[in-house]
């Protein structure tokens, strides 16, 4: 979530299992699933909306496992922020 509201993109691939001839050899086994929130609710999509980080939002929205719809507990979602 960190990596993604601070728009460190190649963090964010490399957490999630993209490998490229540029990231560390290994990868998390098994890669995070972005879906998952914070005590909150808040995903990695949502952090990255909320910090204005468009190259991440983009990479997530990109991916099909990513669920842009999931709220909070307060009921926001990545499109409120």
């Amino acid at each position: 979530m960190w990596a993604a509201g601070g728009d460190h993109l190649d963090v964010v691939k490399w957490l999630l299992g993209e490998r490229s001839a540029s990231d560390v050899p290994c990868v998390p086994d098994p890669p995070l699933d972005p879906n998952v929130g914070n005590k909150e609710g808040r995903t990695a999509l949502m952090w990255a909306c909320k910090t204005a980080a468009e190259r991440t939002v983009a990479y997530l929205l990109s991916l099909p496992t990513v669920d842009p719809t999931l709220t909070m507990k307060n009921g926001s979602s990545a499109f409120d922020w």
